[in-house]
C-alpha cells in the first residue's frame, strides 16, 4: 500500500492524517515566529519609546495630541503607539500587542495580496513571512519602530487592492489601493518611493487593460504627491516646529545622496545586499529560461538595481542617509515588491519555486533569530542598569542628581541609554525622584558603534558633569560595562 492509500485508509478509519494538517503547518509556524518576535513587553522601552511612556503616565492620550504640532507632517505618527498604551494603562503590554497585531497583519495581508495570482500556497505564505521579519535589516531599529510597521502594512494592503483592480474586479478595489498606502505615509513616509517602485513594476509587467493600470499607477503617484506636499509643504506652513518643518532646508544634493546611500549600504547592510543580490539572481532565472517575456524581465530588472533609490525618501538630510536602518527599510521594501511581482512566474516552475522558498524560508528564520538576539542583549543590559540605579535614586535627597560616570565606553550608545532616555526611563520605572545623568569618563574611548554610522553626539565627558563634593555611591558591573554612581548634592549646579 502506497503512502496516499495509506493515508487515505487512515482518514476512511477515523485516525489522524499528516496530510489535511499539512497546508497549516506552515501558516501556523509562521504566525507563531512573527509572534514570538514581535511580542516582548518584558523587554520594556528602547529609545523613544522611554519618552512616550512617561508623556503616557504624565498626560494621558493627551500627549498624542500635545505633540500633533512636531508631528503634524505624519499626523498618525504616534496613534498606533498611544492606542497600546491606551489598553494598557501605559504599561508596554499595550504598544507591543499593537506591534504584534500589525506584523501579524503583514504577514496574513501578504499571503492573501497574492492569492489571485500566486498558485503555490507555500511560497505565498514564504513571501509573507519575509515582509512580517524583513530579515534584510533584523537587528535594527525597524523591527520594533511601529510607524515604520504601519506604513509597511499599508504598502502590503495596496499591493493585495491593487492587483484585484488588475485582475478586472470592481473599482472598490482601487479606493483601497488608494487609501492604504495614504494612512500608511500618513504614519511613516519611508516607504514612499519603495511604493512608487512597487507601482511601476506591478503596472508594466502587467496583463490587465491599460486603462486599469495608468489608473494604479496614477492613483499611486498622487498618493505619494500629496503626502509629499502635506509634509513637506502643508504642515510646516501650519507648524513650523513639524518635525519635516525642521529638515525642510533646500534641495538635497542627488548625487551626494547617491553616494551616501551607496556607501551606507556597502559598509553596514550586508544582509540587505544578499537580498538584493537573491532577487536579482531570480530576476535573472526567470529572464533566460524564458518563464517572463522579455520586457517583463526587464522591468524587473530595473525596479531590482533601482531598489536602492528607494532610500532617497530620506534625503532631506544626509544623516538619515548615513543610517542603515532608514536606509535598509525601504530598499528592503522596494525589493519585496519586485518579488511578488516575479512570484507568479516563480511558482510555474517547480524546481525554482523550491529552491525560492527554502531560501526565504531560511533567511526570514535567521534573520528573525538575529533581531531577537540583539534586541534581547540591549534589553537585558537596559535592566540590569536601572535595577542597579534604583535603591540610589530612591536615597538619594530631593533635588539631587545621580550621576552615571561610565567606564566602559559603551553605555549612551543609541541602543543603551543615549541620553537623555536613562533619564527618561528611572522616571517611567520609579516615578519623580532624583535627576539621573550619563556620562563617560574623562580619558575613556567611547565604543558606540551604532551612533558612530551617523555620526551623533552622545555623552558627555563626566568632568563636566561631576562636581567635586560629589560622593561616589557604588561600582556596578553590568552587561554593557562597568559604571560608578555618584551623588551629586542638591546645592549643585
Amino acid at each position: 500500500m502506497d503512502e496516499i492509500s495509506v493515508d487515505q485508509a487512515e482518514k476512511a478509519a477515523g485516525g489522524f492524517s499528516f496530510r489535511r494538517f499539512r497546508p497549516s503547518v506552515l501558516p501556523v509556524a509562521a504566525a507563531v515566529l512573527v509572534l514570538v518576535v514581535h511580542f516582548r513587553p518584558w523587554q520594556q522601552g528602547l529609545l523613544e519609546d522611554w519618552g512616550l511612556a512617561l508623556a503616557w503616565k504624565q498626560e494621558g492620550f493627551g500627549g498624542y495630541v500635545a505633540r500633533l504640532p512636531a508631528t503634524l507632517g505624519r499626523p498618525l505618527h504616534l496613534l498606533p503607539h498611544f492606542v497600546g498604551m491606551a489598553l494598557s494603562n501605559g504599561g508596554f503590554v499595550g504598544p507591543y500587542a499593537v506591534l504584534t497585531a500589525v506584523a501579524l497583519g503583514q504577514l496574513l495581508c501578504a499571503a492573501w495580496a497574492l492569492a489571485p495570482v500566486v498558485s503555490s500556497r507555500a511560497l505565498r505564505w514564504g513571501i509573507a513571512l519575509a515582509i512580517a521579519v524583513h530579515p534584510w535589516w533584523a537587528g535594527g531599529d525597524i523591527l520594533r519602530f511601529m510607524p515604520a510597521q504601519v506604513a509597511v502594512l499599508g504598502v502590503v494592503v495596496w499591493l493585495g487592492a491593487a492587483v484585484r483592480f488588475l485582475e478586472g474586479r470592481r473599482a472598490a478595489w482601487l479606493v483601497l489601493a488608494t487609501l492604504a498606502p495614504l494612512a500608511g505615509l500618513l504614519t511613516y513616509e519611508g516607504p514612499l518611493a519603495a511604493l512608487l517602485i512597487g507601482a511601476f513594476t506591478l503596472t508594466a509587467t502587467g496583463r490587465a487593460s491599460v486603462r486599469r493600470r495608468l489608473a494604479v499607477f496614477g492613483s499611486t503617484v498622487l498618493v505619494a504627491a500629496a503626502v509629499v506636499a502635506w509634509s513637506a509643504v502643508i504642515a510646516p506652513a501650519i507648524s513650523p516646529q513639524s518635525y519635516e518643518g525642521q529638515l525642510v532646508g533646500g534641495l538635497p544634493d542627488p548625487r551626494a545622496s547617491v553616494v551616501a546611500i551607496a556607501r551606507t549600504m556597502l559598509h553596514h547592510t550586508p544582509a540587505l545586499l544578499l537580498a538584493l543580490a537573491i532577487v536579482g539572481l531570480i530576476v535573472l532565472d526567470l529572464g533566460f529560461s524564458r518563464r517572463v517575456g522579455r520586457r517583463d524581465a526587464w522591468v524587473l530588472l530595473v525596479a531590482t538595481v533601482s531598489a536602492p533609490l528607494a532610500a532617497l525618501a530620506y534625503a532631506a538630510t544626509s544623516l538619515h542617509l548615513h543610517d542603515p536602518e532608514r536606509v535598509g527599510l525601504p530598499v528592503g521594501v522596494a525589493a519585496w515588491l519586485v518579488l511578488c511581482v516575479a512570484a507568479p512566474a516563480i511558482a510555474a516552475a517547480a524546481a525554482p519555486r523550491r529552491v525560492v522558498l527554502a531560501v526565504l524560508l531560511l533567511g526570514s528564520v535567521a534573520g528573525a533569530v538575529a533581531g531577537y538576539r540583539t534586541w534581547t542583549t540591549f534589553a537585558e543590559d537596559q535592566q540590569q542598569l536601572i535595577r542597579a540605579l534604583e535603591p540610589v535614586r530612591a536615597a538619594a535627597p530631593p533635588g539631587s542628581t545621580v550621576v552615571v560616570a561610565d567606564e566602559s565606553g559603551r553605555w549612551g550608545d543609541v541602543y543603551l541609554f543615549l541620553p537623555p532616555h536613562l533619564a527618561l526611563a528611572m522616571q517611567v520605572e520609579q516615578g519623580a525622584g532624583a535627576a539621573v545623568e550619563l556620562c563617560t569618563q574623562d580619558g575613556i574611548a567611547r565604543h558606540q558603534p551604532v551612533a558612530d554610522v551617523y555620526p551623533i553626539a552622545t555623552t558627555p565627558a563626566c568632568s563636566a558633569i561631576v562636581a567635586p563634593d560629589a560622593t561616589r555611591s557604588a561600582t556596578v558591573s553590568v552587561g554593557a560595562g562597568t559604571v560608578d554612581v555618584f551623588l551629586q548634592p542638591a546645592t549643585v549646579k
